[in-house]
Formats: structure tokens, sequence, C-alpha cells
């Protein structure tokens, strides 16, 4: 996420701003403050507002669109941006950024994931999003689904890059040092909303993590799955480490 690009590009010795787009008189606020680029991260419901917010810029401070809108539809916002990026932006992004590239950069591929630092905590006033989320915060352990859901981008992505190291989970330190600096930065933190397409898929990797979890986070936590991928044991599993909740959708009325 947003998160794991800054702490990259601050790795490299950039200056990073994270900026809602909703802000009020904001591209007024981005020319007077002299910003070099501006990247920006959207999914499809948002293209009537990001479009607007482009042909506002004109082109007049240079842009980098990504996310799953320009992944997957990336001809309604080509011509108003100076570069798009399709796919997985870690590696990309800082390329964009350091060439000055103009046009459209595909990655070739997934992120492997223990190469990536830990997110940039500071870039959010997630104290702020916490709070008002009544002590929630939404966290990831990896990426990928191994299902083709008709409704779901992931099988799109699947079609666009493969099914090859789809499905990846970020080292168990990793995950473990980014809540942790979830608690430090956020007193208000009650509960870990767990938001992974699916959170059961690998029960060895649960096996590794949730004990580390109970030890270090100590704090209750809800995750998705689906019921191909949970058991008694698996329950057990969760339950014993601070799970309160599992939410299991019916994905299809006809099966």
């Amino acid at each position: 996420g947003i998160s794991t690009l800054s702490a990259i590009l601050k790795k490299r010795g950039h200056e990073v701003k994270v900026i809602h787009l909703h802000k009020s008189g904001l591209l007024d606020s981005l020319s007077t403050e002299g910003y070099d680029i501006i990247c920006i991260s959207a999914i499809s419901s948002q293209q009537r507002y990001v479009q607007d917010f482009l042909e506002q810029n004109n082109k007049k401070i240079p842009i980098v669109i990504g996310g799953l809108l320009a992944t997957f539809d990336p001809e309604t916002v080509r011509d108003l941006v100076t570069c798009v990026i399709r796919g997985e932006a870690e590696t990309l992004l800082p390329y964009a950024i350091e060439n000055r590239i103009q046009g459209t950069l595909s990655a070739s591929g997934y992120s492997d994931l223990n190469l990536l630092p830990p997110m940039d905590t500071d870039a959010f006033h997630y104290d702020r999003i916490i709070g008002i989320k009544k002590g929630w915060a939404e966290m990831m352990i990896g990426r990928g689904c191994p299902f083709n859901c008709s409704y779901c981008f992931n099988e799109e992505y699947k079609k666009l890059y493969g099914t090859a190291n789809f499905i990846r989970f970020k080292p168990v330190d990793l995950v473990l040092e980014e809540l942790c600096s979830f608690k430090r930065l956020c007193p208000n933190l009650k509960v870990f909303n767990f938001v992974d397409d699916n959170f059961t898929y690998s029960k060895s990797y649960l096996e590794k993590i949730l004990p580390h979890y109970k030890k270090e986070i100590n704090l209750p936590f809800l995750c998705d799955t689906r019921p191909e991928f949970i058991d008694q044991d698996t329950a057990i599993i969760l339950k014993e480490n601070g799970c309160r909740l599992v939410r299991m959708a019916l994905e299809s009325g006809s099966n």
C-alpha cells in the first residue's frame, strides 16, 4: 500500500508527504508548496473524482498514477498524467520518479514481500484515523487469493501477471514490527482488523505468527476467510491467540 511505497521512497532519500485528495483547495496548495511530483493511487470507483483532479492540474505538476484504476483502465487517465504504472509498484515507482519516465510502465510480475521495508507509519495520521474508526486498525499480512470470483480484481490480476507467486505472506518479523509501530503510535488502538482476502489460507503461517502476536501484541483481532480454509484446528488456533470474529461470505447464490 501507500505506506510501503512511502517507506521505499524515503529509504532512497526522497521527501514524501501523504495527502488525501478530497482536501479542499488541494491543487492550489500543492502548486504553492512547490512539490516536484504528485503520485496518486486510485481504485476504479474513484475514477470520476480522480479525472476531475487531473483535468484541473492540466499537467502543470508531473503526476504518476497507479493502483487498480491505472492497472485495469489505463486509457481513462493516460492523457492526463505523466506516467501510468500498471501492477504492483514497489520497484516501478522509484524508477519512474528518479528517471522522470513518461508513458506507461507495466510490472513484470508480483513484488517479493520479503524485500519490503516496514510500512511508513508516520505517513498517515494513523492515530486520528483509528480514532474515527473507534479504535479499529486495518492491516494485511499478505497479498493474493486462490479464487477467481468474477466480481473481484484478483481474477483480472492473474490474467495479466499469472498465478505464480500470486499468494504471498510477509515475513513474520516484518508483520510484528509493523503491528508494534501501530501500538506505539496509537494509544486508542483496540482491535486489529485483518483485511486479507483469505487470512487462513496457510495454516502453517498462522501457526508461526499467531503465538508471537498473542505474546507481543495481545489485542483482539478480526479476519476474513472462506469455508474451504477453516477447520476445527484452525478455529482453535485463531481463538487461542485473540481472534474475536471470522467473516465468511456466500460468494455465489447458486452453489
